[in-house]
C-alpha cells in the first residue's frame, strides 16, 4: 500500500551452476542418515540457496526433502526416503532470480522394516481357559503406510497361528504360559 517496497531481490544476469557429487549412482544407500553433497558456483558471485528433492520412480515424480539450504551438504533420515531401486536426488540452486538443477544417477534405497507394537492386552495377564482375549496391534510401514490385515499375523508360542489383522479376538488359548507375537509382512521383509 502506498507504493512501499515489500521485498526485493537482486542478482546478476548469469544463472548459477550446480553438480551433485554424492551419491554418484549405482550404490545401495544403507547409512542413516543419507548424505547428499554437491558443488555450486555463480558467475556473478551471488549468494545461493538450494532445494533438495527425491524421486523413487527414476525421476517421473519428485518430493521435496529439504529446502533453503545455504551449504552444499544435506543429511536426510533414511525413513524419509521410500524404498526404491531407481531413486534419484535433484538439487536446485537459486541466486534469487535464476535457478539451475542437477539430477543424480540412480541408486537404491533398501526396503524399510515395518515397525509396530502390541497395544492390547498388556503383558503378564492371566485369563481362564476358553476366555475370549482381544488382541490389538499397531503397525506402520515407512514404504507402504498402513498394511492390510492379511499382512498382520498373530501367533502363540503354544498354539501357533491364531489369526490375521490389526485387531483379533480368540478363545482358543490352551492352559499354560503363552508368548503372543504380532508379525508384519510388507511383501519384502517381515518384522515381529
Amino acid at each position: 500500500p502506498g507504493g512501499a517496497i515489500l521485498a526485493q531481490s537482486s542478482a546478476g544476469i548469469n544463472p548459477p551452476e550446480v553438480h551433485i557429487t554424492e551419491p554418484i549412482g549405482g550404490e545401495i544407500l544403507t547409512s542413516d542418515p543419507v548424505t547428499v553433497t554437491w558443488t555450486a558456483s555463480d558467475p556473478d558471485n551471488d549468494p545461493l540457496t538450494f532445494n533438495l528433492d527425491y524421486s523413487l520412480d527414476d525421476g517421473l515424480s519428485w518430493e521435496p526433502v529439504g529446502l533453503f539450504y545455504t551449504t552444499t551438504l544435506a543429511t536426510i533420515d533414511q525413513v524419509d526416503l521410500p524404498a526404491s531401486t531407481q531413486g534419484r536426488f535433484r538439487v536446485t540452486a537459486s541466486d534469487g532470480l535464476h535457478s539451475a538443477s542437477d539430477v543424480s544417477n540412480a541408486f537404491t534405497i533398501p526396503n524399510h522394516l515395518p515397525s509396530g507394537e502390541i497395544i492390547n492386552p498388556p503383558s503378564d495377564i492371566t485369563v481362564a481357559v476358553s476366555q475370549t482375549v482381544s488382541l490389538e496391534g499397531q503397525v506402520y510401514d515407512f514404504d507402504l503406510g498402513s498394511l492390510d490385515d492379511a499382512n498382520l499375523e498373530w501367533t502363540s508360542s503354544l498354539v501357533g497361528f491364531l489369526g490375521n489383522g490389526a485387531s483379533f479376538s480368540t478363545a482358543d488359548l490352551t492352559s499354560g504360559v503363552h508368548v503372543i507375537t504380532l508379525s508384519a509382512e510388507d511383501g519384502c521383509r517381515s518384522t515381529r
